[in-house]
């Protein structure tokens, strides 16, 4: 692994290419024939079978309109023991757990607690003066101009720091540009905003997210440490197809504690039907007001002058002439998630949660809404890389 790689945004130019390789449905909702529905979720369950004989594994859920008409575990959750991947499972979603995180800064901003203007100043003291003016809404977006806390594999990623030395740190860093500038995604930031979500509440982290989403969603699988597992819901992970890797549920429980550099930015573990409530939560306005749901969508930030995709809180937004589509992706280099979201009318969502990081992996959810766009094309194959064999021998 490279040093200081960055474990849960190292695929944002992967983002870039996929989100600019398809078509979007019109802004004028269609709707579609049950016949028509039906042909489209058999080829893509055509698609994801034949991805399956391939090496494809995890869990995979297609919402039209609000209404599940696919949910299905492909592959397998344990190679040596052939245990089959399931729906119940629950998987690392990576940077997903940023739009919760987002929801919940606005969560505050709507009991009128906080602003997206408030600086730094107004909860950290001590900060360098380069520090002091950052806003929330400059964190949110990925333009505050925070270096990420610096680590050299991942198993440091991991590393549990107390946490007034870890903002210490954070604060004492360089700045990558003046804030405001540009676009830089950063774990980092979201984990400060994490931290500010606890000054404010003096509440945890998680239970927050608990008391104001999760529970009264009935999203009992989601979380660091408060859902009540049982360690056969924990896939093995496996790095290229092949590299065997385990969650960190575990590691959580042992120190009953989640490390500021997951806090917040990515980490959280859930299941591809807890994701489909979060998401009709948004569509029915039932976690925020529709003014704060817009902000979650507005294009705020061109992450790429390539591309034509822009950061909003927590979601990366593509905007085209005929309908805009919300997504993200994530990874800790074993797992993979992904989300691809059409919210006029909840036309469609496309959940991917899955226990094999590789590139084509992360190509999955492009190839369904391809399929689905265009019923008539073929998708593109799913395909390991060849010499991952190599590196499990070496790794």
């Amino acid at each position: 692994m490279c040093k200081n790689a960055k474990l849960f945004h190292s695929t944002k130019l992967i983002i870039y290419l996929l989100a600019s390789t398809f078509c979007f449905a019109t802004a004028e909702a269609k709707t579609l024939s049950s016949y028509e529905v039906n042909s489209r979720i058999n080829k893509i369950d055509n698609y994801l079978s034949k991805s399956e004989v391939n090496g494809f594994s995890g869990a995979v859920l297609v919402s039209y309109k609000g209404n599940i008409i696919l949910n299905r575990g492909y592959g397998l959750a344990d190679k040596k023991n052939e245990i089959p991947a399931t729906t119940d499972m629950v998987y690392d979603i990576g940077s997903l757990t940023k739009q919760f995180t987002a929801a919940g800064i606005l969560h505050l901003v709507k009991e009128g607690k906080i602003s997206t203007e408030d600086t730094l100043s107004k909860f950290f003291d001590n900060l360098p003066y380069n520090k002091k003016e950052i806003t929330i809404h400059q964190l949110l977006t990925h333009t505050s101009g925070i270096t990420d806390y610096p680590y050299d594999n991942r198993k440091d990623f991991y590393k549990h720091i107390e946490t007034n030395t870890y903002f210490d740190k954070v604060f004492s860093l360089d700045e990558q540009f003046t804030s405001g500038k540009k676009f830089e995604y950063s774990n980092t930031g979201y984990s400060i905003l994490s931290r500010i979500i606890e000054l404010v509440t003096n509440e945890n982290y998680e239970v927050f997210l608990a008391r104001v989403f999760f529970t009264p969603l009935g999203m009992t699988q989601t979380g660091y440490l408060l859902p009540n597992w049982d360690a056969s819901l924990y896939p093995k992970s496996y790095r290229l197809g092949t590299i065997p890797g385990e969650t960190y549920i575990p590691h959580y429980q042992k120190r009953n504690k989640v490390p500021w550099q997951v806090k917040g930015a990515a980490g959280i573990y859930s299941t591809v039907t807890d994701m489909h409530k979060w998401l009709n939560a948004i569509a029915q306005e039932r976690v925020l007001t529709p003014e704060l749901i817009t902000q979650l969508k507005t294009p705020y930030v061109q992450m790429s002058h390539k591309s034509n995709n822009y950061y909003g809180y927590g979601w990366v937004v593509r905007n085209s002439s005929s309908e805009t589509e919300l997504y993200h992706n994530g990874s800790n280099l074993y797992f993979t998630a992904d989300i691809h979201w059409q919210p006029i009318d909840n036309q469609l969502q496309v959940i991917m949660l899955s226990n094999i990081n590789s590139k084509s992996t992360f190509e999955v959810p492009t190839q369904i809404v391809g399929l689905w766009e265009k019923p008539e094309t073929s998708p593109k194959e799913f395909k390991l890389p060849a010499w991952r064999k190599v590196l499990s021998w070496i790794s």
